[in-house]
C-alpha cells in the first residue's frame, strides 16, 4: 500500500508519528510524508534544515517533502498563529503541487494541534479522489479555550467552523480517546466515520547504551519521575503544592524531566518557596527515557481540572504502563478511568495536591512486592489494550476498508 502522510510535525521532531512511519515501512508499505521544517519544541529551525534548502529528505525508507514554515519562536500567541498558518499556506503553495503527480492509495493526517494541518490533505483529496484519515490527538477548538490560548468567543466560533469543515469532509476520523467522540459529532463528524485508535508507548522498554552524560539518582530515597511536556495542561502547580506538603518527608525526591512553557516558572517557584524535594532535569531523546524510568520507583502524571482536557488520554499514560513502574496520578476523566482499571498505581482527582501528597506517602510505605504487583498490572494492561502491534493492525485494516 502507498500512503501519503500530511503532518506539520515529523522527524527530527519527536512524535509518535515517526514510529508509525517506521512500522508501516517494516510491513512493506510505501510512505510519502508532506511536512514542515522542524522547529518544535525549540522554536527555531533545527541545525541542518532551512526554509530555503533541504525541501526533500528521507527517513528510514520514507520520502519526506518539506515546506517552509514560520518557526514557533517562544510560543507566544502571535508566533503560534503564524507558525500554524504558514504550514497550511506553504503546503498548499509548495506541497500540494509536488504530490499531485505521486501515486498513493490513502491520505493520512496526523491530527495533533493544530488540527488546521489537515486542510492540505482535503485539498489533495479533491484532486486525487483518495480516502482521507485524520487521527485526532487534540480537541479543537476546546483545547484553545481550556488553555486560554484564545479568549475571544468570536475567534473560538470561527475555529469551530474550520473544524466542522475538516470533520465533514474527512472520510475516517480516528480518535485517541473514546471521550473525543461527542465533540467530533458536535462539530460535524458522523458517528459511522469515527473509530477509536489509541496511542501506544513512544519509549523503548530497555535501557540503551549511551555516550550521553546521564544524571545519577540517590538510591537511598524514593524517586518519582514526571516525564514529558511541562506546559499549562500538566498542572505543575499541583506537583509543587504536593511537594511542599511533603517537605518533611526526607526520603522523597520528585524529578521533572522535560521542557515546556511552564518550566521556568516552576523553577522560580521552587527557588522562591525553597521546595527542595523537586529536581528539574533537561529534556532528553526518547531512547534515553528508559534510563530514567529504571532509576525511579514510581512515575507521575498530572493534568489540570478541565472538562475538555479530561477527555484526553495523555501519551505518557501508555508509556508509563509499558514501562512497568507504579503510577501516581492526579487526573480526571479518561486517564483516571484507565489507570484505575489497570490497577497500576494510585489515582486522585486533578488539581488536588492534598490527595496527591497522601497517595505519594502511601506508595512510599508499600512493600516491594506490592510495588512489583502494580508494575506487572500496568504492563499486562498495556499489552492487552495499547500494544503497538494491536493499534497499527487496526489502522491498516481501516486503510484496507477504505480501498474496498
Amino acid at each position: 500500500m502507498k500512503i501519503l502522510i500530511v503532518s506539520q510535525f515529523f522527524y527530527p521532531e519527536r512524535f509518535l508519528l515517526n514510529d508509525l512511519v517506521v512500522k508501516l515501512i517494516e510491513q512493506g508499505h510505501e510512505v510519502l510524508v508532506l511536512t514542515g521544517q522542524p522547529n518544535y519544541p525549540d522554536g527555531s529551525i533545527f541545525n541542518g534544515y532551512s526554509n530555503y534548502t533541504k525541501w526533500k529528505d528521507d527517513y528510514k525508507g520514507a520520502v519526506i517533502l518539506r515546506v517552509p514554515v514560520f518557526p514557533r519562536g517562544k510560543g507566544r500567541a502571535w508566533e503560534l498563529v503564524l507558525n500554524y498558518a504558514s504550514f497550511v499556506i506553504s503546503s498548499i503553495l509548495f506541497g500540494v503541487p509536488r504530490v499531485l503527480f505521486k501515486k498513493f492509495d490513502v491520505i493520512f493526517s496526523w491530527g495533533t494541534s493544530p488540527i488546521l494541518q489537515a486542510i492540505p490533505s482535503l485539498l489533495i483529496k479533491l484532486f486525487k479522489r483518495k480516502k482521507t484519515y485524520l487521527w485526532v490527538q487534540d480537541l479543537w477548538p476546546e483545547t484553545l479555550s481550556s488553555l486560554n490560548m484564545i479568549r475571544s468567543s468570536f475567534l473560538i466560533s470561527l475555529v469551530g467552523l474550520v473544524v466542522r469543515f475538516i470533520y465533514m469532509f474527512t472520510d475516517y476520523i480516528l480518535i485517541q480517546s473514546p471521550g473525543f467522540e461527542r465533540s467530533v459529532i458536535k462539530y460535524g463528524g458522523k458517528s459511522n466515520k469515527i473509530h477509536w485508535l489509541p496511542n501506544w508507548s513512544m519509549a523503548p522498554i530497555k535501557v540503551q547504551e549511551s555516550s550521553l552524560n546521564r544524571p545519577s539518582f540517590d538510591k537511598d530515597v524514593f524517586n518519582i519521575l514526571f516525564a514529558g511536556n511541562l506546559g499549562k495542561a500538566q498542572s505543575l502547580q499541583t506537583i509543587l503544592d504536593a511537594a511542599a506538603i511533603l517537605s518533611e518527608t526526607s526520603n522523597l525526591k520528585i524529578h521533572l524531566l522535560g521542557e515546556g512553557s511552564e518550566k521556568a516558572w516552576a523553577e522560580k517557584v521552587c527557588n522562591d518557596k525553597k521546595i527542595h524535594n523537586i529536581n528539574f532535569l533537561a529534556g532528553c531523546p526518547t531512547e534515553e527515557v528508559p534510563y530514567y524510568f529504571s532509576n525511579c520507583q514510581a512515575l507521575l502524571v498530572t493534568l489540570i481540572e478541565d472538562e475538555h482536557i479530561s477527555l484526553v488520554i495523555p501519551s505518557k499514560v501508555q508509556t508509563y504502563l509499558a514501562a512497568g513502574r507504579p503510577i501516581i496520578a492526579a487526573v480526571n476523566g479518561q486517564a483516571n478511568k484507565i489507570l484505575k482499571a489497570s490497577e497500576a498505581g494510585l489515582v486522585s482527582p486533578a488539581e488536588d495536591p492534598v490527595a496527591l501528597a497522601k497517595n505519594i506517602k502511601k506508595l512510599i510505605s508499600y512493600p516491594d512486592n506490592k510495588l512489583e504487583e502494580m508494575a506487572e498490572n500496568g504492563k499486562r494492561y498495556y499489552q492487552n489494550h495499547f500494544h503497538q502491534k494491536i493499534v497499527i493492525n487496526k489502522l491498516i485494516k481501516l486503510f484496507e476498508d477504505g480501498l474496498s
